[in-house]
């Protein structure tokens, strides 16, 4: 089942999420993740996120809706696959952190921080995107100083994570 399929299953709040983490023949690596299906739910949530802009009370009142429960079950599922260290490709990994940080979710702050520290030393990629994922949510990760952050710039993106990390 990929994520796409998974998104149109009614929430069941009983079923463990690993559950759809079974191998996929058709993904581009052994989980239920590709390119494609992280794209779309990174639309999704940043949907969500506009919408609760628009509607900030109904954010606040602490109960979601049936699509918000999809997310936040989604949104779990990305958490816990890149916290297995399943060995994903740089390419998944890097489309999962950029679908959590258009969730813009004060409350996934944590998680990508401990990311950070695990992504730092691996492929600069994958760590600038989780940096970029953070700054989404408010963190200043990167220096003040600069004026553009650039992919292309691995050096002072892992300087600026160090800093940031402390």
């Amino acid at each position: 089942m990929t994520v796409l399929e998974l998104a149109d299953v009614p929430f069941i709040s009983n079923q463990s999420t690993w559950e759809f983490m079974k191998p996929c023949e058709s993904s581009l690596d052994e989980s239920i993740f590709g390119v494609r299906e992280l794209m779309s739910l990174a639309l999704r949530f940043e949907r969500a996120y506009a919408a609760s802009l628009r509607c900030p009370d109904s954010r606040a009142s602490g109960e979601l809706d049936v699509e918000g429960q999809e997310l936040d079950f989604l949104a779990a599922t990305i958490r816990e696959t890149l916290a297995a260290e399943a060995g994903l490709d740089p390419i998944i990994l890097s489309a999962a952190y950029f679908a959590l940080g258009k969730r813009c979710d004060p409350a996934d702050v944590p998680f990508l921080r401990d990311r950070l520290k695990v992504e730092l030393n691996r492929d600069p990629q994958v760590f600038f995107q989780v940096m970029i994922a953070l700054e989404n949510m408010g963190e200043d990760v990167f220096s003040p100083e600069r004026d553009s952050y650039s992919i292309l710039d691995a050096e002072l993106n892992r300087s600026d994570a160090i800093r940031y990390l402390g």
